[in-house]
This record gives structure tokens, C-alpha cells and sequence, in this order.
């Protein structure tokens, strides 16, 4: 993936998506295979970014970011600019590369339901759309200010959790190492099966090493006497 920028330098993956979109998971991965950072809501490069020294980082912004004031994480909720994100990486001697999650919308607004970050369906909807046309604008406020397309790609969250070889490509492209085996919880689970209907399947657990989900068969047919 070209930055458009010294492929030499090392790399700030500026991880982005609606809120419940599965940035957390895909920034706690990258610091697993090596990058520098944390899938928290307080962000340690919210303060002061090292200068690069060779180790990729990884910073996560949801849309929108933060809570109401006073909240537990100190941080106000607001819209983060990427020209500001991309402004600080560079001149820490970083090149940035946006990774912008993309989640069975379903899934996102009930999530988002269930953490009170919105009413009820139709709002969390709505929250969606606009986070990314926010989201979308601020590339574009990028291109027009600093004259750059900023690099980016879209990450999808069911590819992720479920599909070894777009997970592989992935990292491959972002030229990170490929692990040989990992362990993802995919939490549309929660969102969308059900393991209460008669004959339904609960997924369990994954080993991307061979590629295949591991399943455990709810069968609550009751044998004949």
C-alpha cells in the first residue's frame, strides 16, 4: 500500500470507524503483531507521539470520539480531524495510513443500543451515515489543505473475525507479520445469531491457522420414547 510519502519511514495506522464499528478489536490486534499503542479510550498519542524510531503505531478514533463532559475517560466528545491525526504523525517522522472499519450495520446500532450510545434503531442508523460522511470529509479536507491524498483502506470487520486469507492479505498489505495462529472473538454473534432457535449454531471459537470455525451444534429436538 503506497503512502505516497518515504516507504521508509515507519508507519501510523490511524484506525477509524463508527463507534461500535470494531475499531477496538482491529487497534488491539495491530499492537499484538508489533505496533505501538493500546485499544483504550485514552489514547497514549493523545498527549505527545514518540519520534519514529522503526516500530509502526496505531491510533484509534471512533466517529464521533469521546463522551459527555465529565465522563469517566476525561474526554470530550467531538469529531476528530484526520488533518490534525495526520499533521502530528508526519511530523513525528511517521507516514500515516488510514484503516476505516466497516461492520454489518445491524450489528453496529444494536451495539450501540446496548452501550446507550443511541435510543433506538432508527438513531443509531442515522449516527451511522453521518459518521461516515464525516469521516469521508475529513480525507478530502486532507487533500485540499496539505495537497495529498491521504492513504487509506477499508477494513471489514465480518472479513476480519471470519476469513483467514482477507485477514492475511490484509496484513500482508499493510506489511505486518502474519501470525500462524490467532484467536478472534467475533461479536456479531451477539448481535445477530441466536442459539435458542431449535437446530441453531453457536459459534464458539477460531483457528486461523487452518482457516475453519470450530462450532458447538444446539440440537433441542427431543428424542422419541
Amino acid at each position: 500500500m503506497a503512502t505516497g510519502k518515504d516507504d521508509h519511514r515507519p508507519r501510523a495506522y490511524l484506525v477509524v470507524g463508527p463507534e461500535r464499528s470494531g475499531t477496538r478489536m482491529l487497534t488491539g490486534l495491530l499492537v499484538m503483531l508489533g505496533c505501538l499503542g493500546n485499544d483504550g479510550h485514552a489514547q497514549p498519542f493523545d498527549e505527545e507521539i514518540p519520534p519514529a524510531s522503526g516500530q509502526p503505531i496505531v491510533w484509534r478514533r471512533s466517529y464521533p470520539h469521546g463522551g459527555k463532559e465529565g465522563d469517566a475517560h476525561g474526554i470530550i466528545r467531538h469529531w476528530p480531524p484526520l488533518l490534525t491525526l495526520s499533521d502530528k504523525v508526519i511530523a513525528a517522522g511517521y507516514d500515516p495510513v488510514v484503516l476505516i472499519m466497516v461492520r454489518d450495520w445491524y450489528a453496529v446500532a444494536r451495539s450501540q443500543m446496548a452501550n446507550e450510545l443511541a435510543p433506538d434503531y432508527p438513531s443509531a442508523i442515522d449516527q451511522i451515515r453521518h459518521a461516515y460522511l464525516r469521516l469521508f470529509h475529513s480525507l478530502i479536507v486532507v487533500s485540499t489543505e496539505r495537497g495529498y491524498h491521504l492513504p487509506y483502506c477499508m477494513v471489514s470487520y465480518e472479513s476480519v473475525t471470519a476469513d483467514w486469507s482477507a485477514l492475511k492479505s490484509l496484513l500482508a498489505d499493510l506489511n505486518l507479520l502474519v501470525p500462524g495462529v490467532m484467536c478472534i472473538s467475533d461479536g456479531n454473534g451477539l448481535q445477530i445469531l441466536c442459539p435458542t432457535f431449535e437446530g441453531s449454531i453457536e459459534m464458539t471459537s477460531m483457528n486461523l491457522l487452518n482457516a475453519n470455525y470450530q462450532y458447538e451444534e444446539k440440537d433441542n429436538d427431543e428424542e422419541d420414547n
